[in-house]
């Protein structure tokens, strides 16, 4: 389960907040310096549905996911 909180609307780009008991966890434990460790977050958000939640509120390449405290980009 998993929630968008919130749309963060800049001028050239949007941040979706995401919050979940299960994505909170995986991002925490997770360096998203790694890229295994980043393969690892966007499966998991592919799998959750989470990446199709935010396409429908129309998310775009070079938009940001937000979880926590850590950033990772949205990619198609």
């Amino acid at each position: 389960k998993f929630l968008i909180e919130k749309i963060i609307y800049k001028k050239d780009h949007k941040i979706f907040r995401i919050e979940g008991r299960r994505i909170e966890q995986l991002v925490i434990m997770t360096d998203i310096n790694n890229p295994e460790g980043l393969e690892r977050i966007y499966r998991y958000i592919e799998q959750t549905g989470i990446k199709r939640a935010i396409e429908r509120k129309g998310a775009a390449v070079g938009d940001i996911i937000k979880v926590k405290e850590k950033s990772i980009l949205y990619r198609k």
